[in-house]
């Protein structure tokens, strides 16, 4: 695939060049997509959200998407998915790859099935269990 658009650029496609681009973008990739700071999802920061969600659908007419989210909350982009994902792990928000398709789920406890998917999200980015000592 790299290979392909370099030819279509008019670059040759040597194996160095294809090599760094492909290590340039796994880079990206993984700084878009793993959070430095992982969003503590407490019972007030959850409650917060569903506001969010309920007041868009309501004025809307849709969920929100995920920038006004990231803005409403002060995440940044990386600590949004995460948080987004965990919550549809545990239950708690529904979406698909549409825009505007953000909902309230059924499990509105969220704090113990929350910090479950942050263990397994943590495990997951880590590539390690050590990470997952109790304090």
């Amino acid at each position: 695939m790299i290979a392909d658009a370099m030819v279509k650029n008019g670059e040759v496609p040597k194996y160095e060049k294809v090599a760094a681009r492909y290590q340039s973008r796994k880079a990206a990739w993984i700084r878009r997509n793993t959070p430095e700071s992982p969003v503590e999802l407490s019972n007030m920061v959850v409650a917060r959200l569903y506001e969010l969600i309920e007041r868009s659908w309501r004025e809307g007419g849709r969920g929100p998407f995920w920038g006004e989210v990231r803005d409403e909350m002060g995440w940044d982009q990386s600590q949004t998915r995460d948080a987004l994902h965990r919550l549809r792990e545990s239950g708690g928000i529904h979406f698909t790859n549409d825009a505007g398709s953000l909902t309230a789920g059924d499990n509105r406890s969220l704090k113990a099935s929350a910090d479950v998917a942050m263990a397994k999200s943590i495990r997951k980015h880590s590539g390690s269990e050590h990470r997952l000592v109790a304090s």
